[in-house]
């Protein structure tokens, strides 16, 4: 898959290069993920939706730092961006036409 077919178009612009970025650097770092089943993909997302909340709870605690956090938030929306694009490539894109 090509940085432009990963691409999220409608995203403010920064937000979208971080995001872009995160998928860019987890294919870098763990190879081409077309393949993972959803089991894995779940797994991957849950372990980072854990680490926001960490981040998160620090922060209550006042130990937190509030740029990880949103870091952690980015890489929750690129995993979750990037399954549900390797998804709907796999198995078509069942949405109804508008």
């Amino acid at each position: 898959m090509s940085k432009e077919d990963r691409a999220v178009h409608r995203l403010p612009n920064p937000l979208r290069d971080e995001i872009v970025a995160e998928i860019d650097r987890a294919t870098e770092l763990h190879g081409e993920q077309d393949n993972l089943p959803d089991s894995v993909w779940l797994a991957i997302a849950t372990e980072e939706v854990g680490e926001v909340a960490e981040g998160v709870l620090k922060e209550g605690w006042g130990k937190g730092d509030t740029e990880h956090t949103d870091e952690e938030i980015v890489q929750v929306i690129a995993v979750m961006t990037h399954w549900l694009m390797i998804r709907r490539a796999r198995v078509g894109d069942r949405r109804k036409p508008s």
